[in-house]
């Protein structure tokens, strides 16, 4: 049995504008705090947590308490409702996401999982906004490790309790930015990526297989046959 593990923002939804977007709003009206201009890789951790974090640690010297970051996550589920309330396109899934992750699913040599940098909350309303349903899907969030890393590898291992097995033949990471395939190369994990443009961005940095959305189900297929750890 092979094991497919998916990101959310890029990957399964086109949410990655509208996310920054609502996170900057939170930040400035919890902590009048103006991140804008927000880029996520130049963070050390690449998870709402891990950018919070770190971001509390350069403006007041200090982590955030769990009263702050519960207040910014009920903040940010909040802008992101209203988003969706005017203008639902922007949480559009990736074309073919719900078919391929359903398809997946009844592959007789693959499952699937879930492993994104966001808080549940903020993952599990995009995920709902686009028609994606993850019930009993194996996931992981930014709660369960400041790191990609960290993120990944709880998936992994949710998977694996689910499916009662000690080990998959394959396991393959399939994500759409720089993180993404950093955090490939640093476990080890073949890598598919997800370029909603011509995908030479994640091509320079060693993917060995880039496809536009989840549409192809037989190209998908390939992909994650074929491809390789991310080169250099």
């Amino acid at each position: 049995m092979n094991l497919a593990i998916f990101d959310i923002d890029g990957t399964l939804t086109n949410t990655n504008h509208i996310d920054a977007q609502c996170y900057v709003r939170a930040v400035h009206a919890e902590f009048q705090v103006d991140v804008t201009g927000l880029n996520w890789a130049d963070y050390t951790f690449v998870t709402d947590i891990g950018i919070t974090s770190q971001m509390f640690q350069g403006r007041f010297g200090r982590d955030p308490s769990d009263e702050e970051i519960a207040r910014l996550q009920r903040r940010l589920v909040a802008f992101l409702e209203e988003a969706f309330a005017a203008t639902p396109d922007a949480f559009a899934e990736i074309a073919g996401a719900t078919a391929a992750l359903a398809w997946l699913r009844q592959h007789p040599d693959w499952t699937i999982a879930i492993a994104t940098g966001c808080w549940r909350a903020s993952a599990q309303m995009k995920l709902r906004s686009a028609g994606i349903a993850t019930t009993d899907i194996p996931a992981a969030f930014c709660e369960d490790g400041h790191s990609r890393e960290e993120v990944v590898q709880t998936a992994h291992s949710r998977a694996l309790t689910q499916t009662r097995l000690e080990a998959f033949d394959r396991v393959v990471s399939i994500g759409d930015g720089i993180w993404d395939i950093t955090t490939a190369k640093r476990l080890a994990l073949p890598f598919v990526g997800i370029g909603a443009d011509d995908g030479s961005a994640l091509q320079r940095r060693g993917a060995t297989h880039v496809i536009r959305d989840l549409s192809d189900l037989s190209l998908l297929l390939r992909c994650l046959e074929e491809a390789g750890i991310p080169g250099p």
